[in-house]
């Protein structure tokens, strides 16, 4: 009994698989016209993705070069701040400098000069009182 069923199931599964379409309006051939417009338009879209292709590879080829140029620009800025901050320590260590090379109170030309000028005089008002 199976056998038969098996063999039933076959048969009309070939026969459904034999059966033929009909046409319907849907399924009508393209003219030679149309199928030329789509050659066309296929055509001129595959041309058009070999640009997009060409000017992708461009692009990333730029963006390549960008990257490197950022990173580069990044280590200029990383050098110029270390030569900024080298530049303040020499400005601070210059302010130092003239700190310590200004003369003290006590090593004014002016202020010795008085003060030897007083004591010439001092000692000569000195020997004028002891001579007389």
């Amino acid at each position: 009994m199976k056998k038969i069923l098996l063999l039933f199931m076959f048969a009309t599964t070939l026969g459904l698989a034999q059966k033929i379409k009909k046409v319907t309006p849907d399924t009508v051939c393209f003219t030679k016209e149309q199928a030329a417009d789509i050659s066309f338009v296929l055509d001129s879209l595959w041309a058009a993705d070999d640009i997009n292709n060409e000017l992708i590879a461009t692009y990333k080829q730029l963006i390549n070069e960008q990257d490197s140029l950022i990173i580069l620009d990044s280590i200029q800025i990383i050098k110029q701040d270390s030569i900024i901050g080298l530049q303040k320590n020499i400005v601070k260590d210059l302010e130092l400098k003239i700190t310590l090379m200004q003369p003290k109170w006590y090593d004014k030309k002016p202020l010795w000069f008085g003060f030897g000028f007083l004591s010439a005089i001092g000692t000569g008002i000195l020997i004028n009182q002891f001579i007389k």
